[in-house]
């Protein structure tokens, strides 16, 4: 099989799983954009793509690729915050981020409050279905790793969603 060949089939095979992670993660528009920088790393280091692990080791990519993208977006953002302080706003921000269910808002808020790591392995477990050898790939750590990380994810975020539910409980008696 040619390399041309190959790639095809492992954008054929993977596309939509890849830009489901993509767009779970950061907005539509961004989430295209990293899926075609993913598959630029994926043609350069064709050779590299395991054959018995391909679908974890793209994540790992795609991993890696999003890491890159935040990282650049937060010097962007913080070059942007330096230019606002040279002129005084005139803008309302509009918060895009719509609700869309009492449970659902519960668990986005607990999950936020987590550290970047627990989430992603929350997220490569539940979202990706990814199993504890596809996360070692995809993380590029050892599966017992994974398992650590996947356990104390689990316990923080069960704290987490204790902590909001108390918290929306309050605020509810204080509403009435």
């Amino acid at each position: 099989m040619t390399d041309r060949e190959r790639f095809t089939l492992l954008y054929d095979r993977h596309f939509h799983e890849i830009l489901g992670y993509c767009a779970r993660r950061v907005p539509a528009q961004t989430a295209h954009d990293a899926v075609s920088d993913i598959f630029l790393v994926v043609w350069r280091r064709i050779d590299d793509v395991p054959t018995d692990t391909e679908r974890a080791w793209l994540f790992g990519v795609a991993r890696g690729v999003l890491a890159n993208s935040r990282r650049s977006e937060s010097r962007r953002d913080n070059l942007i915050a330096k230019l606002r302080t040279l002129r005084s706003p005139t803008a309302v921000e509009i918060d895009l981020d719509v609700v869309a269910s009492t449970e659902g808002a519960l668990v986005r808020r607990a999950l936020a409050r987590l550290r970047a790591a627990d989430q992603e392995v929350l997220r490569l477990a539940a979202w990706e279905e990814l199993n504890g050898p596809e996360m070692a790939i995809a993380l590029d750590v050892s599966l017992s790793a994974v398992q650590q990380r996947l356990s104390r994810a689990k316990q923080r975020l069960a704290k987490a969603l204790a902590d909001e539910a108390t918290n929306e409980h309050r605020a509810r008696g204080l509403r009435r």
